[in-house]
């Protein structure tokens, strides 16, 4: 399947991802990148190597100084197919509810919700889709995600080397999803959330399935502003103090 295909189907590979032996998960976040070596064992997924680059550390503010830097690392896990987080401000993931009576093809539907959701003409962005269970007033519910074709191929580009191959692209919002649904058992009501450093990731599971998510602008770098300035303190040691201490 060529990668546009793949780009193409995102919501799907991030909602429904089963692979075999193994998968290096990357989350490119906005002050550390993640990357999580997983190993599918039987019916178990091991997790083998869990990596994170501090960007401030490193020195590496900007996308074309942290490229490089992480291509070098991905030389150590050459063969290994990518699995992809997109940030969650990429892209959009909400619930729409199709008319019930025409179930046979929804695929043109949800375009058009889509393209009127998100404004942008039909050429520029990616969309994927996934049916969910009917509950409540929703009749033929779906779970649908979109995000600018150019953001998604810019990110796919910086981690194409070698022989790596990116198999899988996700939505942040999707990624907690799978996560979560994949080490919990039937789950009625949940709220996640993913505390960035500028953002968070607020995620609502309902029925076992996904059914909200939307990003916040605040994040981990609020709270610890608040944290130096109780404590009279510069933000480097603030940062400190949340990192160890528990404020929730």
């Amino acid at each position: 399947m060529s990668l546009h295909k793949r780009i193409h189907r995102f919501l799907s590979k991030g909602v429904d991802s089963i692979f075999t032996s193994r998968r290096l998960a990357i989350d490119l976040g906005e002050t550390r990148i993640k990357l999580i070596l997983l190993e599918k064992k039987f019916k178990k997924i091991e997790i083998v190597r869990i990596q994170i680059i501090d960007l401030h550390e490193e020195g590496l503010i900007s996308a074309d100084e942290w490229t490089p830097h992480l291509q070098k690392i991905l030389e150590e896990f050459e063969g290994v197919p990518i699995a992809l987080a997109v940030h969650q401000h990429f892209s959009i993931s909400q619930m729409i509810d199709l008319p019930s009576e025409d179930q046979r093809n929804p695929e043109e539907q949800i375009e058009a919700k889509t393209l009127s959701l998100t404004g942008l003409s039909e050429g520029r962005i990616v969309y994927g889709y996934k049916r969910l269970n009917p509950f409540g007033k929703y009749r033929n519910p779906y779970w649908v995600t979109a995000a600018r074709e150019d953001d998604v191929y810019k990110l796919v580009n910086r981690l194409t080397v070698y022989k790596n191959d990116i198999c899988e692209i996700a939505s942040e919002s999707n990624a907690l999803i799978t996560a979560f649904l994949a080490s919990h058992s039937y789950t009625t009501y949940a709220v996640l959330a993913e505390i960035g450093s500028t953002c968070t990731t607020v995620v609502i599971i309902y029925l076992n399935q996904g059914t909200f998510a939307s990003v916040f602008p605040i994040g981990g770098e609020t709270l610890t502003e608040a944290i130096a300035k109780e404590n009279h303190c510069s933000f480097d040691e603030a940062e400190i103090m949340n990192q160890v201490g528990n404020f929730f």
